[in-house]
């Protein structure tokens, strides 16, 4: 409403110090008008937690993510582990994916068990499985 009453009034607003404010009241062009839309999140997690990890397909990109999110803390970012998680690097071929699944879920010895979706888990397996 201010915008049409601005327009209507010739597109200047006086103040009472004698400075005056112009305004743009051009119609915008069709680039203005048309949004641009956010880039989606490539791993969009949107799945049902009801998915068994083993069945689907995961992304080593994505499985860095969750890697850095809920594994690096004490696996360390390379693997090698520390005082309080297990060395992953030259350790992965020893488990199949069901036994690294499990890991995940259940966790294991002093490991608690991470609570991260289906396709979280498969992508994590699939990073893990190229990186260490």
């Amino acid at each position: 409403m201010l915008f049409f009453l601005l327009w209507a009034c010739g597109s200047t607003l006086e103040k009472n110090d004698d400075t005056s404010i112009d305004f743009d009241t051009s119609e915008p062009s069709e680039s203005e008008e048309t949004a641009v839309p956010e880039e989606e999140d490539p791993c969009g997690w949107q799945e049902s937690q009801d998915s068994d990890p083993l069945s689907l397909v995961g992304d080593q990109v994505c499985g860095a993510q969750v890697y850095t999110q809920s594994c690096s803390i004490c696996h360390m970012e390379d693997g090698s582990g520390g005082n309080s998680g297990k060395r992953l690097l030259g350790r992965i071929e020893l488990f199949d994916d069901a036994t690294l699944v499990d890991i995940i879920v259940r966790g294991q010895g002093t490991m608690p068990p991470i609570s991260i979706s289906p396709q979280k888990t498969a992508d994590v397996i699939v990073f893990l499985r190229e990186n260490f």
